[in-house]
């Protein structure tokens, strides 16, 4: 974004304006449903990309903008008189780049990159929710399997939630998974 460039300018403040202004999850959600279906409109042959290549591009372009704008800031908040002075020594932009700006840089960016990282691990727990979608698809499909799935999945919290006064209640739990079960059907994907 601090190109001169007016179209990798453009460009770049339109990836990382709008990838940073979408929540993550509308992003997984993007490259998990809207992707496969728009290559396929295009080139109308069936794009079935694995979910773990899905997970890992959803996760790496997010983080990518949140990255650029991390070492764009840490380059403008070396001090301006750094800048005048190289260019007074004679140093070219890469030498002064190399030599003068980025190690001050590298200093100011690691504790936001520490950060940046632990925001990234934290995210990946969305990804799980693409098992959830392919799960209730197969349900969708009529997939008995996939229903076995889901049940298996969600029944330490049916359990928990059957538990009243440290006494299990059968006909609670029963009851819950019964209405699990309708609402896969009712509401599928």
């Amino acid at each position: 974004r601090i190109s001169k460039n007016k179209v990798a300018h453009g460009i770049a403040t339109f990836y990382v304006e709008t990838i940073r202004g979408t929540p993550m999850m509308l992003q997984i959600l993007f490259f998990y449903l809207g992707v496969p279906s728009i290559v396929r409109s295009i080139t109308g042959n069936p794009f079935n990309p694995s979910v773990y290549l899905i997970g890992v591009v959803a996760l790496s372009i997010n983080s990518g903008a949140y990255t650029t704008e991390l070492i764009r800031s840490a380059i403008q908040a070396v001090d301006a008189g750094q800048w005048e002075a190289s260019r007074t020594l004679g140093l070219g932009y890469r030498q002064m780049m190399r030599f003068i700006i980025l190690p001050q840089a590298f200093k100011r960016i690691i504790p936001p990159l520490v950060s940046e990282f632990i925001t990234l691990i934290k995210d990946s727990s969305l990804l799980s929710t693409i098992g959830v979608v392919e799960l209730l698809q197969s349900a969708k499909a009529g997939n008995e399997a996939a229903v076995v799935e889901l049940l298996k999945l969600y029944d330490p919290m049916l359990t928990k939630a059957a538990v009243v006064n440290r006494v299990f209640d059968e006909d609670l739990y029963q009851e819950l998974r019964m209405t699990m079960l309708r609402c896969i059907r009712v509401f599928p994907i």
